[in-house]
């Protein structure tokens, strides 16, 4: 009887140590979660929208207190300029807890993967020249490229515009005083890029022809 006395006198003294330990836990409460859909990161060409890259709704807010939560996002992203930006979600709720939540979008051009140095062949009225040349992406128009020398007496960047990443035209275009236009093929095989352009140069009036081939050196950049 005493063992049995005994018995119930712990099993009690138990059950108050275990009410009395739940009682001093608390619950930690860190305000509504967000939930992004779509792409994370987010790669856009530039001068598009990102919103139509992404589904609707775009995310979605929630707690374990209050349920679903509105919420509204802050855009950051210059579509017009090359970059890394970030959309900011926020969500608050009624308790005017606070939680937000970033959506990376790189902003590109098109046609980055031509950017570096390149080896050049010029050939211009039965002359051949070779140079290095520099090919940069515009930061503000998707698929426009710069040469920083296009031919062996170019005084100046060159202009030109991908066109489906294979063909290239060279707006008619004053550097100096050269006037260039013309086109040609871009090739891009087990990283090899390859450009060769045929162009007219105008000079003092009169018209030559010519073809400028372009080999890039740098492939770390090629995808």
């Amino acid at each position: 009887m005493k063992h049995r006395k005994l018995f119930l006198i712990l099993i009690a003294a138990f059950s108050l140590l275990t009410i009395n330990s739940c009682l001093k836990e608390t619950y930690t409460y860190n305000g509504p979660r967000i939930e992004i859909y779509g792409d994370n990161p987010l790669y856009i060409n530039v001068g598009d929208h990102w919103r139509d890259f992404v589904p609707k709704p775009q995310a979605h807010a929630y707690d374990d207190l209050y349920g679903i939560v509105d919420f509204f996002y802050r855009d950051h992203v210059d579509n017009e300029t090359v970059g890394k930006y970030t959309v900011e979600y926020v969500a608050i709720d009624v308790a005017g807890f606070e939680t937000t939540k970033d959506r990376i979008v790189y902003v590109q051009n098109e046609s980055n993967f031509l950017d570096g140095n390149y080896n050049v062949t010029n050939s211009f009225e039965g002359n051949t020249y070779s140079f290095i040349s520099d090919v940069t992406s515009s930061g503000s128009t998707n698929n426009r490229i710069y040469f920083s020398q296009f031919t062996n007496t170019s005084e100046g960047a060159v202009t030109g515009d991908v066109i489906n990443k294979n063909q290239i035209v060279i707006p008619q275009q004053t550097v100096g005083k050269y006037t260039y236009f013309g086109q040609g093929t871009i090739s891009n095989v087990d990283k090899k890029v390859s450009i060769v352009i045929n162009y007219t140069e105008i000079i003092n009036g009169k018209s030559y022809q010519g073809v400028s081939s372009f080999q890039k050196i740098d492939t770390s950049t090629i995808p």
